[in-house]
């Protein structure tokens, strides 16, 4: 059988399911041979994400009121629970008023850019410490509200005052003028 006879037999039996199916050996010129490749050096794989050690839980303790620390103060000299008028002096107009009823004292303002206060005369102090619990109803933005200490007469006095949106400050009225 000549080569292209012998193809055609080995593909004709390859077609049927044969598997063993060479051409016979001819004098043609050797496969060349692969050239030499440099071989791949090895490099560290970065680790991205390294194993860290998980970390112990703190222990969490049960947190405890602020201790009170008013050292130095002494007896109690005046309280007020406005179950009666007292020295406070009362007002009311058809914008404004100042009441006292069910324990509490009103003062209500229906003014834009007002000012309102009361006193009770009877409330007259050297050194002292204060606390007041206040409630607000109708408060918002730079309304205020707040104390007036070393009240003199109205144009002299110190005015603690507490707005609605936060904001704290302290004023020195001097003669009608006041300076933060």
């Amino acid at each position: 059988m000549h080569t292209s006879q012998r193809l055609l037999f080995c593909l004709f039996t390859c077609l049927l399911g044969l598997t063993a199916c060479l051409p016979l050996a001819t004098a043609t010129a050797p496969p060349p041979s692969p050239t030499p490749t440099a071989s791949p050096t090895a490099t560290a794989t970065p680790v991205w994400f390294p194993p860290t050690a998980t970390p112990t839980p703190l222990a969490l303790s049960t947190p405890s009121p602020t201790p009170e620390w008013l050292t130095g103060i002494g007896e109690l000299i005046w309280q007020d629970d406005f179950s009666e008028t007292g020295g406070w002096a009362l007002l009311e107009t058809a914008t404004n008023t100042i009441a006292i009823n069910d324990n509490h004292l009103t003062l209500a303002l229906a003014q834009p850019k007002g000012y309102l206060y009361t006193v009770d005369s009877s409330a007259i102090f050297g050194n002292f410490y204060a606390e007041i619990t206040a409630e607000t109803t109708l408060c918002s933005g730079g309304d205020q509200f707040g104390l007036l200490i070393r009240f003199q007469s109205p144009a002299n006095f110190y005015r603690y005052g507490i707005s609605c949106d936060g904001q704290v400050r302290l004023d020195r009225v001097l003669s009608g003028a006041p300076s933060s």
